[in-house]
């Protein structure tokens, strides 16, 4: 488990090689009993149901598929929603919120080390293109935006289980938030701009000491002008003020306005096919011809075959209402397993953002770091 949480920041081959040898020592678990172990409520871990259910409409949209190659790839990726509940269920008497946590922070912190020493080594001009590019070779760099942010929500409201000292904790805060700001995410600095928010609200409530409060707020105040002042955050911003005054084929570089225009054309298509959708092989051919009756469609978003970049349109697309409906589901479990706990609402804040702006759940990052956060927090509360 703990090589699985280290691995997971760092390539996904390493990721899926220690699953699973996880899932190998769990399946061998099942042939020994433990005298030891106390009996439990099993009904308490029945939420983590819900990634199998979902992993079952991806095999039902599969019978009304014609892009069966697709579909596989699908499934292929997500096959993830059924081993890691079993594993974790079956580890569930042995898992330490906080060695979990912090072996998964080591391996982000190691994979940030070998990326740098990449971006430094490179034959290519330093600037912020090669970092960026540098900083994509692991994950895409979404995907390795929202680990990061994952991991500063961690620091940040689990202190009394992740025990880094107040220097340390603001040391790591502040170099993570450096490297979102370099790879330019702004989903990534968006949600660390909520999370602190979340925090300052805590912080507000709880305590009493004006300096703490202070200085919070002196922090939320730096961050939000680092991201008003982001070229991509600027350029978002533009986007979406002259996108309502065109009338012509959107720029290829606009990566808002292409956003915006897909987003449109998979609601036209969701209007067609509300229930069932057009199934998990076939959303994306589907998305093809809606984007090409779209006369302000992108040409390079038709070359690309880009998906709807939102998650929940993504999987309406693929296996209609029940799909989105689940998810949304799930990230309430996430935090009412919690209490509503502060840290609970910034890990669903940060994956509700980042839901809305891509389709997190089509690439492996995606669905291995989503299903591995949520079957921790369902498998353990915040007592534990």
């Amino acid at each position: 488990m703990l090589l699985f949480a280290f691995s997971l920041p760092l390539h996904r081959l390493l990721s899926s090689y220690a699953l699973a040898l996880w899932a190998l020592v769990s399946i061998i678990s099942l042939f020994y009993k433990n005298k030891d172990s106390k009996p439990q409520n099993r009904k308490q871990y029945i939420h983590l149901l819900l990634l199998p259910l979902l992993f079952l409409l991806y095999l039902i949209g599969i019978l009304y598929s014609e892009g069966t190659n697709e579909a596989l790839l699908k499934i292929n990726v997500s096959i993830v929603y059924l081993f890691l509940p079993f594993v974790f269920y079956k580890s569930r008497e042995y898992i330490h919120i906080r060695k979990v946590l912090l072996s998964f922070i080591y391996g982000l912190l190691l994979s940030i080390f070998l990326l740098l020493i990449i971006f430094l080594v490179s034959p290519v001009d330093i600037n912020l293109d090669s970092f960026y590019t540098s900083f994509s070779i692991f994950h895409p760099q979404a995907y390795f935006a929202m680990m990061i942010t994952i991991a500063i929500g961690s620091i940040l409201f689990i202190n009394e289980k992740i025990r880094f000292s107040i220097s340390v904790r603001l040391l790591l805060i502040g170099l993570l938030s450096i490297i979102v700001f370099l790879i330019s995410s702004k989903s990534g600095l968006i949600c660390i701009l909520l999370i602190l928010f979340i925090k300052l609200i805590q912080v507000f409530i709880q305590s009493r000491n004006t300096i703490l409060k202070l200085s919070l707020s002196l922090v939320l105040l730096i961050i939000s002008v680092l991201l008003i002042n982001n070229s991509r955050f600027q350029d978002m911003i533009t986007n979406i003020k002259n996108l309502s005054k065109s009338d012509k084929a959107l720029h290829p570089t606009e990566s808002t306005s292409s956003r915006v225009a897909i987003w449109r054309s998979s609601i036209e298509m969701i209007k067609e096919s509300p229930i069932f959708g057009y199934g998990t092989g076939d959303a994306n051919a589907a998305l093809m011809e809606s984007y090409k009756r779209d006369a302000l469609m992108l040409k390079h978003v038709i070359e690309r075959k880009y998906n709807a970049h939102n998650t929940f349109f993504q999987l309406w697309l693929m296996v209609g209402v029940l799909g989105p409906l689940i998810l949304l589901f799930l990230l309430y479990i996430l935090m009412y397993k919690q209490n509503f706990s502060y840290y609970s609402i910034a890990i669903v804040v940060i994956f509700f953002l980042n839901f809305l702006l891509e389709s997190m759940l089509e690439r492996h990052a995606g669905v291995m770091t989503f299903s591995f956060i949520a079957c921790l927090l369902l498998i353990k509360n915040n007592k534990d």
